[in-house]
């Protein structure tokens, strides 16, 4: 099974412990009950798709680290390296 409900509330809990948030600041945040992110956290239950992308665009990560746990800073320099070859892209043009 590659969708685990536990692992995947584990990472959630990080995440908004990175942020210093508590539950309450969180679900507020995402207009849940503090109840809903508990369980989300303890793996208990699963949240909606829209409920998961709305984390992972408030995380600013990718939802294969929110699901897989795939590493989140190579995500972020995959990004980063296409921005920058599409950057070079326009100038090699300009050129």
């Amino acid at each position: 099974m590659y969708y685990d409900l536990k692992e995947t509330g584990k990472r959630i809990k990080s995440l908004r412990k990175q942020k210093n948030m508590t539950q309450d600041q969180l679900a507020d945040k995402l207009n849940i009950s503090v109840s809903n992110l508990g369980k989300i956290e303890t793996g208990y239950s699963g949240a909606s798709i829209d409920l998961l992308i709305e984390m992972a665009m408030f995380f600013d990560i990718s939802l294969d680290y929110m699901f897989l746990g795939r590493d989140m800073q190579t995500d972020k320099l995959k990004k980063q390296i296409r921005m920058m070859l599409g950057r070079r892209i326009e100038i090699d043009q300009q050129l």
